[in-house]
Order: structure tokens, then sequence, then C-alpha cells
């Protein structure tokens, strides 16, 4: 079995260093960060998701009807792993798990109409995506008071 990845893997991969050279920011990307703080909870961070989003890279794996790309996930670990080897923030549970979660299993109510999903709309804001935020134009999660556990916020362009 071949475990290399393939020349459009590969050819990603350089996309994503690239783009993250480009981005380079000492305040957005920190290895000495708790937890190589994979969330996005500052501006700056905020700001470099919402960059990460119109690159089309959120919801890789999300259907194309929903604003994603139906690609293999083997792209976004390759994204995370580029992210947190420099220490940024990463694709959290609102993209990763959440996001994925209600387009597999969620009811009619909880599905997107058709082309009114945007993957960078559904956000955390503990989980390392909060493309949704300011960056996007949308309002900032509230803040957590120090010492307390946040709770998952899911910001959509979902029905009611």
């Amino acid at each position: 079995m071949d475990f290399d990845f393939s020349p459009d893997q590969i050819a990603f991969r350089d996309q994503v260093e690239a783009f993250l050279d480009a981005n380079d920011d000492p305040i957005v990307f920190d290895v000495t960060r708790e937890n190589m703080a994979q969330v996005a909870d500052i501006p700056e961070r905020r700001a470099l998701m919402g960059k990460v989003a119109e690159q089309g890279w959120l919801g890789i794996t999300w259907p194309k009807e929903w604003g994603g790309q139906e690609g293999d996930g083997v792209y976004e670990y390759l994204l995370n792993e580029a992210l947190a080897r420099r220490g940024g923030p990463q694709i959290g549970k609102g993209i990763g798990i959440i996001g994925k979660t209600i387009l597999r299993h969620g009811s009619e109510k909880m599905l997107p109409k058709e082309g009114t999903a945007n993957p960078a709309a559904i956000t955390s804001s503990a989980s390392g995506t909060d493309a949704g935020g300011p960056a996007a134009g949308r309002a900032a999660p509230p803040a957590v008071k120090p010492n307390s556990r946040p709770k998952q916020i899911i910001s959509t362009t979902m029905p009611e």
C-alpha cells in the first residue's frame, strides 16, 4: 500500500504553506501558547480564519450544495497540520464535527436549503473556527468569563 501523498495533495500542501507564509503574523501563529492555541480567540486569528474561508478551505469535505468542495478528508488534515505546526487556529468542532453531523443526521428543519449554507458560518467560540465572527461580518461570540467553560455556539444561515 502506498502511503505517500498524491501530486494533487502535495500541491495543496504547498499552496497552504505559501498562503501561511504570506499571512505570517506572530500574534496569530504562536507555538508557545497553551494547547498550541487552536482557537480563533482574538480578532487577528478570526481574520486569518476568514482568509482561510475565502480560499475555500473551510468545509472542504462538505457537499457542494452546502458550500463545500466534496473533497477528501486528507486535504483538511493537511490544512490542520500546517496550521498546528505554526501554532495557529485550526478547523475545529463547528465545521469539522458539528456541521458534518448536522448535514448527515440533522432533521429537515436543521438542514440548510440548497445554496444557502456557508461552512464559514458554522462556528464555535472554543473550537478553533470563528470565521463566522467579525471576519465574516457576523457578531463576535460572547465573551467567556475566566475559569468558565465556554458553551458551544452555532451561528448558521440555516432556516428556522
